[in-house]
């Protein structure tokens, strides 16, 4: 499958999980309280916060090796070998912290952490050999049928009564049936590891950590601070905002999936000229949907959250502003820093992920006890900008990435300025009750953004060619 085409197909299927997860997010809204719900946000954050710990980077390392193409097995065997008795480590620690994540998660939730982690740590590893085979589309399906299985096991459950319970189980449930069909599916099967290797997946595999704990403070440190300062409702307002904001990355996933192994052979074929096209050209379609849900989100907000989720979360309007401003810096952080890496310079990476994790972190300390979730937004907002403002830098030294390559995005922001205008007329004229009157607004808003755009030629023949 050609590049475009699987990163047309991942966007599709991301697409598909976002809604699922969009809708999961609104059903389970309505059946418990915003409380119980921030509750499980933060079960559902240590485990991703402690696969830190119980990864170090080595998923990363097995799929960078596997894409290489050299002796694939024999990377796959020698990254287990590392893996298991780390993951093994991390649940015995795990156990041993109870009294800590008693001090911020319910009782009834903290059982789960240790399979949690090791549920994820398994699931995760089965995706990765897949885009390590440069088979990323193969993961789709599963992370479909994971978030399908998450609905239909914590819908019956918290019918059934076990409530935030229920969700954990059906959220665990979700990675079984990953672990189980991608193992079907994996061609690459473990052979006699090579100790040989054992360095070059360390290595690379700590200096890619500092990444990968990027990316997961991006995400998960302020709801876990938020917890922690705040309460679980807070957590609960920021969090839904959060996944609303977060479906302007579903191109840029499905481009990172799609895109980091090509940079890799291309890096190991030294071809830097096509490797500045590759990114040159990904500019585009990274920033095609963060601009206009980022205008969208400054005019109907609020709206949305009250009809997806209820009344209640309208509350999230302002944080949800900022968290859609925040995604196109962050958009562009999902292709940029990965493929810094790709090109052998996880190190260099490194250090800027790791500047801005702290930078994150102290800001969220120092916003959230004054400003509350709203903080916790603008914390990730600065330090997201001044991620990726370094990546681009960096990318510019190393394969001569060139700032016209924002230009662009210019008829995508024309597009969303148009749209928006639009809507800010419709929404004072417009006399329909809220649910319909916001579906409708959001429906012509999407139209006119759509028209506005392919009408200009080269614009949509980006469009043709990114996604054809």
């Amino acid at each position: 499958m050609s590049l475009s085409r699987t990163t047309s197909f991942l966007a599709v299927a991301r697409g598909i999980s976002a809604l699922l997860v969009f809708i999961a997010t609104a059903v389970f809204t309505r059946l418990v309280t915003e409380a119980a719900l921030g509750e499980y946000f933060l079960f559902e954050a240590s485990i991703w916060m402690l696969s830190l710990i119980s990864d170090l980077g080595l998923r990363d390392a097995i799929e960078k090796r596997m894409s290489e193409n050299e002796a694939p097995a024999a990377v796959l065997s020698t990254g287990l070998l590392i893996k298991i008795p780390i993951v093994g480590l991390a649940t015995v620690t795990i156990i041993q912290m109870e009294p800590f994540f008693q001090t911020y998660l319910p009782r009834v939730l903290i059982g789960y952490l240790a399979i949690g982690v090791i549920l994820h740590e398994a699931a995760f590893t089965v995706l990765t050999i897949l885009s390590g085979e440069h088979n990323p589309s193969k993961r789709a399906p599963l992370r479909i049928a994971q978030y399908i299985t998450w609905i239909l096991v914590g819908l019956g459950l918290v019918r059934a009564g076990l409530g935030i319970e229920g969700l954990a189980i059906g959220w665990l449930a979700g990675y079984s049936v990953i672990i189980l069909f991608g193992s079907i599916i994996i061609q690459t099967r473990p052979v006699r590891p090579d100790l040989g290797r054992v360095r070059s997946l360390t290595r690379f595999g700590l200096l890619t950590s500092v990444g990968t704990m990027g990316s997961l403070s991006f995400k998960w440190a302020d709801v876990l601070l938020l917890g922690f300062f705040i309460n679980s409702s807070a957590v609960a307002y920021y969090e839904v905002a959060w996944r609303v904001s977060t479906l302007a990355l579903l191109l840029p996933t499905a481009m990172r999936v799609a895109y980091i192994p090509e940079i890799s052979k291309l890096y190991a074929e030294q071809d830097p000229a096509q490797i500045q096209t590759l990114l040159s050209n990904s500019v585009f379609l990274t920033l095609l949907i963060p601009i206009p849900l980022t205008v969208g989100a400054g005019l109907l907000g609020g709206d949305v959250l009250a009809v997806f989720f209820g009344e209640r979360y309208r509350t999230g309007g302002l944080i949800l502003v900022i968290l859609a401003a925040r995604q196109a810096p962050a958009a562009l952080a999902k292709v940029f820093g990965p493929s810094i890496e790709a090109i052998n310079r996880p190190g260099t990476a490194s250090k800027v992920v790791a500047v801005c994790v702290f930078l994150n972190i102290g800001l969220n300390v120092l916003f959230i006890p004054i400003w509350g979730a709203i903080g916790a937004a603008v914390a990730t907002t600065l330090s997201t900008t001044l991620q990726i403002s370094v990546f681009y830098y960096l990318l510019h030294r190393i394969v001569g990435l060139q700032l016209s390559a924002l230009q662009t995005s210019y008829p995508i922001l024309i597009a969303a300025l148009l749209m928006g205008m639009l809507v800010q007329v419709l929404v004072a004229t417009v006399s329909l009750e809220l649910p319909a009157k916001t579906l409708f607004l959001i429906g012509v808003g999407a139209c006119t953004f759509v028209v506005t755009l392919t009408a200009h030629p080269e614009s949509r023949s980006r469009l043709k060619s990114g996604l054809r």
